[in-house]
């Protein structure tokens, strides 16, 4: 077991302290407990459940603008992750939305409810990116442990909560944020102490200057947000079947996901820790796959009661293992690309609470689940999901293999340092002059930015597969690209590129 990885971003006190705020966007989002808590028991439940219905499309869409905010303004990476006075704020505008939430439903006041729920999604929000900075400051590999640590620990969490009263359920949700808060405020007070040290230039990948993707939106991989918007309408839209159903099984349905989220984040936890760490592409592969097998048994089910068990099942469980991917992939383009984290959080994020938000609408529209039989817009985003699903896949193969690449390489730096002195400024010498014979040989031959890059790494002999992977291309670009170097230089085969290329070294 590595337990050296629980340190920095992913150490104990960061994991709790996003546990916190996990589980109160679980409860306070997705959850209904604060419109029940003070409800008489005699009273109107049905307005209550329309009330929570109404403040989770609120929430969704106050945290939409949030980050849509966010991803504007973070014009440049800040000196630090820590963010001490948003998080206060958010944190105390939380508790505040949660309180007079608890109360304005108990007394059926739709405006104060609504009103209070906008407050409460700004504020998740901002707590959103403040412990999202966090979790991706040091790369790939931490920000998997960070997140799928926090969802397992939350796991105890909303079962300790599921065991209190109505009432203490309530108060103990709205405490949530402020909790969240204290630890935070202590993991920031204690950066002198190496194990909780956040330092953002210690990434798994700190080399910054990697290619840029072909389209971007704010300086992120487009294909990034996108694969996101669609994969979380289909959580959307169970949202819409499931958890609001009028169903007498409707109420549990939030605590399925929730429970189910956190087995899986703790097999990732434990796996992380474990010699499967250099494997976790297939982990991910594995629950992208259930989100496939749980929307086509939600589609199955829109004619027969006989799979819609499979749905609970198997959508929570795609959704946890994709949320945790999609952390994982922050932290990957955070420490590749010179784009801020805040914006790549908020673009990601805003991407997720969006896909959800237009799930549930459109869950609504088609009129819940028992209307929504032999509808075409449920084939549609069936087949839209698998796209995103494919493209997931292949983005989560090149996270892991860029990410084994760079483990080799600091292996080959590690052993060349340790050959001396002499040894080491000679290897310095030489992938200098190596590197000097390569721009050489593209500055006179007039090649792009995007052929000298591809043309450096045909160089060191990789294949195209290889090439379009790292570089995040298909393979019919990478071999595009070939021909117009081949071109360019007068050369028709490898060996004569690489025999033209060794007369510049010499």
């Amino acid at each position: 077991m590595n337990f050296n990885v629980l340190s920095g971003s992913s150490s104990w006190l960061a994991i709790v302290g996003a546990s916190f705020f996990w589980s109160w966007m679980d409860h306070a989002m997705f959850g209904d407990a604060l419109y029940f808590a003070l409800t008489p028991g005699d009273g109107d439940l049905s307005r209550a459940l329309s009330l929570a219905q109404t403040s989770f499309i609120v929430m969704l869409a106050a945290s939409v603008a949030v980050f849509v905010v966010c991803a504007l303004r973070a014009r440049r990476a800040p000196a630090t992750p820590w963010n001490m006075k948003a998080t206060v704020v958010a944190a105390a505008l939380g508790f505040a939305g949660n309180a007079a939430i608890l109360v304005s439903a108990s007394a059926g006041l739709a405006a104060p409810t609504v009103a209070s729920a906008f407050v409460s999604g700004c504020a998740m929000a901002v707590l959103n990116v403040s412990w999202g900075r966090i979790c991706v400051a040091q790369g790939p590999v931490k920000a998997m442990t960070h997140i799928s640590g926090a969802w397992a620990l939350g796991l105890v969490l909303n079962i300790l909560a599921e065991g209190l009263t109505p009432v203490a359920e309530g108060v103990f949700i709205a405490l949530l944020p402020l909790l969240s808060c204290a630890l935070y405020m202590a993991d920031a007070r204690l950066q002198q102490v190496a194990l909780y040290r956040v330092d953002e230039a210690a990434g798994d990948a700190p080399d910054r200057s990697t290619r840029p993707a072909p389209v971007q939106v704010l300086g992120v991989d487009v294909r990034f947000p996108l694969f996101i918007l669609v994969f979380c309408i289909a959580f959307g839209l169970m949202c819409s079947f499931e958890i609001f159903s009028p169903s007498e099984t409707a109420p549990s349905s939030v605590f399925d996901i929730v429970g189910l989220r956190g087995i899986v984040s703790l097999v990732f936890f434990v796996a992380g820790l474990t010699a499967l760490a250099r494997h976790m592409e297939l982990l991910f592969n594995a629950c992208l796959s259930f989100m496939v097998f749980g929307v086509v048994a939600m589609t199955i089910g829109l004619y027969t009661n006989d799979v819609q068990g499979l749905t609970r099942v198997f959508i929570p469980i795609g959704y946890a293992g994709f949320d945790i991917l999609v952390w994982t992939l922050i932290a990957f383009y955070g420490s590749t690309t010179r784009t801020p984290s805040l914006r790549i959080i908020a673009v990601a994020m805003g991407a997720e609470q969006a896909g959800i938000l237009g799930g549930q609408l459109i869950g609504t529209a088609l009129g819940g689940a028992a209307n929504a039989a032999n509808n075409v817009v449920l084939m549609v985003l069936s087949y839209l999901l698998l796209i995103a699903v494919m493209g997931l896949a292949r983005l989560c193969t090149v996270l892991w293999r860029r990410q084994r690449v760079d483990e080799a390489n600091a292996m080959q730096v590690d052993d060349a340092d340790g050959g001396g002195d002499a040894a080491g400024d000679a290897d310095g010498e030489g992938d200098a002059a190596g590197d000097a014979h390569l721009d050489r040989f593209a500055d006179s031959y007039g090649l792009t930015k995007r052929e000298r890059d591809i043309f450096a790494l045909f160089a060191e002999g990789r294949s195209a597969p290889y090439i379009a992977e790292m570089l995040v291309l298909s393979e019919n670009t990478v071999k595009t690209h070939l021909r117009h170097i081949y071109t360019k230089c007068n050369l028709h085969n490898r060996q004569e590129l690489l025999d033209a290329i060794e007369a510049f070294k010499q």
